[in-house]
């Protein structure tokens, strides 16, 4: 019988940092033979204070997605059980800036074993960097997914993260299918509109 290991940052929610989410990426990466993870009531998955589960902890969603499959789903819990890698490179699809209250279209991946992805290069002001506290901050930069505001983690924003995954991980915190994707601000401290670039990516996923 296997013994249980949680991920190094056992609460993903707070793997914040591009370091603690890498430290959660290795996990699966390189496995246990199963892993056991709770769905969320919404969909797409939300975390911790309205964050986008797949964007909070991005690298242990794409080390899961990449070397595990889905073996069932029972009362929410979705059991995934380890195949080795099976998840391909990254290919750029485009790169599209956006402003806030704009709101951009998903690529749409070219096949049914295809996931998409997307990183974000933002423009921070001098407002956003002194205001965006880690305890008590004054404004949030968001990410917008098909008109749902979800409060974006500005550190691990530029690292690729799942926005459209294979009809493999339905019903799991794994999938999305976003159609849209803008950005903004919980509170707007006299700034200009938040401003960034959007890059799109696809990767395929084997069997």
């Amino acid at each position: 019988m296997s013994a249980w290991r949680p991920a190094p940052v056992f609460q993903t929610y707070q793997a914040l940092t591009p370091m603690l989410d890498g430290l959660n990426g290795k996990s699966p990466a390189k496995g246990p033979q199963f892993v056991l993870s709770r769905s969320s009531a919404a969909s797409p998955a939300t975390g911790l204070d309205g964050r986008l589960g797949v964007q909070e902890s991005l690298k242990y969603s794409r080390a899961l997605l990449c070397n595990y499959i889905l073996s069932g789903i029972e009362d929410r819990w979705a059991l995934f059980t380890r195949t080795g890698p099976h998840g391909g490179p990254l290919t750029k699809l485009s790169e599209i800036p956006v402003q806030e209250r704009e709101a951009i279209k998903v690529p749409v991946p070219c096949g049914p074993d295809k996931g998409v992805l997307m990183g974000i290069d933002l423009d921070l002001s001098v407002k956003d960097l002194l205001f965006q506290g880690e305890v008590l901050p004054l404004t949030t930069l968001t990410l917008v997914v098909d008109g749902v505001t979800y409060r974006l983690i500005a550190k691990n924003a530029a690292e690729p993260f799942l926005v459209s995954t294979p009809a493999s991980v339905a019903g799991t915190n794994l999938q999305i299918h976003a159609q849209r994707i803008g950005v903004g601000r919980s509170i707007n401290l006299d700034q200009p509109f938040a401003t960034a670039r959007l890059r799109f990516y696809e990767m395929p996923v084997g069997p």
